[in-house]
């Protein structure tokens, strides 16, 4: 069964959509520092949901039974809780933000003065004050919403970043 509502959305989030004009008119640093502030933001948010997913379990409202008798998955290793999924998505998240920041520091090495990266860029972001008295139900949704625009988010940022290794990386090799 697959979930699909294109009407929910969380106003915190990054927006996935960009005219091409501005995107177009937009430096490639410009585009690399904005995905690196936009990956900062789900990072936070997941970060947040993934802490209210921990207590939610230690208070017992959910995963008593998981405590004494834990899933298997198909290969008979342990299933991984939700917050330990989020945490995995998180790590990679992570990986990505490094990523995303060394190529903002290459950008600007070869293409202006160069100049030190925020200090923002260099650290994971503080995580976002935890929401109060949602029900189990809207907290679940708001995760499907971080998830599903984290996901069309990277696409996006594939999409980038094969142009700039069309646009940038040529040039950048030059140089060297």
């Amino acid at each position: 069964i697959h979930f699909e509502d294109r009407r929910l959305v969380l106003n915190t989030l990054p927006s996935i959509t960009i005219k091409y004009r501005t995107w177009l008119q937009m430096e490639d640093t410009e585009r690399l520092s904005s995905a690196s502030r936009d990956l900062n933001t789900f990072w936070s948010h997941l970060e947040s949901q993934r802490q209210k997913l921990e207590m939610e379990m230690e208070e017992g409202r959910e995963g008593a039974a998981d405590r004494t008798m834990q899933r298997r998955n198909k290969r008979g290793r342990p299933q991984l809780s939700l917050p330990q999924s989020m945490l995995g998505v998180q790590l990679d998240l992570r990986d990505l933000m490094r990523q995303v920041n060394s190529q903002v520091s290459q950008c600007r090495r070869f293409l202006v003065p160069p100049t030190r990266p925020p200090q923002s860029l260099l650290q994971p972001p503080a995580p976002l004050p935890a929401l109060s008295g949602p029900s189990r139900w809207v907290s679940r949704l708001e995760g499907y919403v971080i998830l599903r625009d984290l996901e069309r988010y990277l696409t996006k940022l594939a999409r980038d970043y094969t142009l700039l290794l069309k646009n940038i990386w040529p040039a950048a090799k030059s140089l060297l």
